[in-house]
């Protein structure tokens, strides 16, 4: 009777496995990276306008983020829910709009200023991501639980006068944390989210940046 009560459970345990594996059950390795600040949304233009672009992801073989086991392998890689090239010129679209910019948004750029000269708005600004990427990694060692997580978000922009041509800024922006947990490892999201929101920082608080896109 035990036996047969056993084979029961194991046709009922080979079911689920198998109607899991037709119905492609996958882990989902998706990040959602958003933008967070407590910067104040001062004020810097009235009227102008601008046009951002959306940016090229230019990160190559850097994923966007990544666990690593102990040994340092990468275990799992892990892609944005919004495509990087659009997460970054639409957080920047939204930001400069709310200091006062009239924002229109574009396509791929590829900073060819003869390419743009068909936009009406005072000015462009489109870029290249060089980097985007963070990593979470146990602690080494039998007895470690605790972690470390890394972040790095590079970018290259590039602002243009559409109807002359002028490049008004060229900069590259980074941002980028570590941090350390007791127990367990950091979270890739968190790692994403704290670059990624200090490279848009320390865009908007250039004093070279704002002078160029409000002297034009």
């Amino acid at each position: 009777m035990m036996k047969k009560r056993n084979f029961k459970y194991l046709l009922v345990l080979l079911f689920i496995i198998m109607a899991l594996t037709i119905t492609g059950c996958t882990t989902d390795t998706t990040i959602d990276v958003t933008y967070s600040s407590e910067l104040r949304s001062d004020k810097i233009a009235d009227g102008d306008s601008l046009t951002v672009a959306q940016f090229a992801d230019n990160t190559r073989e850097t994923g966007i983020a990544g666990a690593k086991n102990r040994a340092g392998n990468v275990g799992m890689t892990y892609t944005s829910t919004t495509p990087i090239g659009e997460l970054v010129r639409n957080t920047l679209a939204e930001q400069l709009e709310k200091r006062g910019f009239e924002v229109d948004t574009m396509g791929l750029w590829d900073l060819n200023p003869e390419n743009i000269n068909q936009i009406k708005t005072d000015l462009v600004a489109g870029g290249e991501i060089k980097a985007f990427w963070a990593e979470n990694r146990p602690g080494k060692g039998q007895y470690r639980i605790g972690g470390t997580g890394f972040g790095e978000v590079s970018l290259y922009i590039v602002v243009v006068k559409p109807d002359t041509g002028e490049q008004v800024w060229i900069g590259e922006i980074t941002g980028g944390t570590t941090q350390q947990n007791l127990i367990g490892s950091p979270e890739l999201e968190e790692m994403l989210n704290k670059a990624f929101s200090e490279a848009i920082d320390n865009l908007l608080t250039s004093s070279d940046f704002i002078e160029a896109i409000t002297n034009n």
